[in-house]
């Protein structure tokens, strides 16, 4: 019975590493993030009934949508028609694979390449089933139509995929203000921070001395640099920056003080507060 038992159990862990070792040769090709993956398509939906015209020629092309993919994910757009993505040089760590490949896949966020045509067809997936998937493109018939989702079969015409890969992208970190100064003659305050690695934007806080909570003045500033032009005179004002990125918003920064009053032959006053 002991023998019995210890064969079961060498034959169970047999069978574990080889599924292990086959589901490593099809998905290891994947390493990218989930949450990533799902972030893309999530920005795909939100594109439908739009229109992307990026080189202004011959109208709404599967080619132009197809660019403002590639830039959303960081990367810089390729040329060519639609047929040429078979062949065009693929961002780094970018895989192509044939439909007719041994150990085909296909996943919500991969670009489908289409060759039955002239200048063939390219969109994005977002949805995979056994025996159809749907696509968000643009031109999906072949009369500029704008950006729409459509269910397409695995036809023929399909060429294979690209698999892009998602970089993970971390919560945005906090930042600190670097200097905030008042301008009497134009009547406003110049505020600087830090630039954070990994930030898209940033929001801007202000609190008015001897008011309670920070109100939001300004959102989804792309500089590292604001200037606030809504002050009064003779008034303290606290300020604190955010970071911000599709993962979220940061922590506020420590607040900075500024006034707005100015005696003679004197500059207002700058300093740090930890209110």
């Amino acid at each position: 019975m002991k023998d019995l038992m210890q064969k079961f159990m060498i034959s169970l862990l047999c069978a574990v590493v080889l599924f292990t070792g086959v589901s490593g040769t099809v998905m290891g090709a994947d390493t990218s993030s989930k949450e990533q993956r799902k972030e893309a398509v999530k920005w795909l939906n939100r594109q439908c009934g739009k229109g992307f015209d990026y080189d202004h020629a011959y109208g709404l092309q599967c080619v132009d949508f197809l660019k403002y993919y590639y830039m959303h994910l960081g990367e810089g757009v390729r040329r060519g028609n639609a047929k040429d993505y078979i062949k065009n040089t693929l961002p780094a760590g970018w895989k192509r694979q044939k439909i007719s490949s041994a150990n085909f896949y296909m996943k919500p966020g991969d670009i489908v390449i289409w060759t039955g045509s002239k200048y063939g067809h390219v969109g994005v997936c977002v949805k995979v089933g056994e025996k159809s998937f749907t696509v968000v493109d643009q031109n999906g018939k072949g009369h500029n139509e704008k950006v729409a989702r459509h269910v397409r079969t695995y036809s023929s015409t399909v060429w294979g995929v690209i698999h892009p890969v998602f970089n993970v992208v971390k919560s945005p970190k906090k930042t600190k203000i670097t200097s905030a100064s008042y301008s009497a003659k134009k009547s406003q305050v110049k505020i600087k921070w830090k630039k954070k690695k990994g930030s898209d934007t940033y929001n801007v806080y202000r609190r008015q001395a001897g008011k309670k909570g920070y109100e939001l003045i300004a959102n989804d500033v792309k500089q590292k640099k604001y200037t606030d032009t809504s002050v009064k005179k003779n008034t303290k004002y606290y300020y604190k920056i955010t970071t911000e990125n599709e993962l979220g918003e940061s922590k506020k920064s420590e607040s900075f003080a500024v006034s707005t009053e100015v005696s003679k032959g004197k500059t207002p006053s700058e300093s740090a507060d930890a209110s």
